[in-house]
């Protein structure tokens, strides 16, 4: 049972992640939704390894802080208007 909670953490690292990759890898052809849960968790674990090993804040408050960069980040590159999301056509 606790994969579940897992999934939707992953899952909801991506979304958020995502306006920045697509602002990164905006010419790819899925504006790099592929890349979005990668780029995600490396950005978060990243985050948390730095906080937590030079001893700024414990692991589970450096997790959150890392989260929440990830969303203000992300939220900036939406608020820029720099970001082109294209329309996904999926053949079938």
């Amino acid at each position: 049972m606790d994969f579940l909670p897992f999934l939707v953490i992953v899952e909801a690292t991506g979304f958020i992640a995502f306006p920045l990759v697509a602002f990164l890898f905006g010419n790819l052809k899925d504006c790099g939704y592929s890349f979005s849960k990668q780029f995600g968790i490396v950005i978060v674990v990243y985050i948390t390894w730095i906080l937590s090993s030079l001893r700024l804040l414990r692991f589970d408050f450096s997790i959150i802080l890392a989260l929440f960069s990830l969303l203000a980040l992300s939220l900036l590159t939406l608020t820029s208007k720099r970001v082109k999301f294209k329309e996904i056509k999926f053949k079938v």
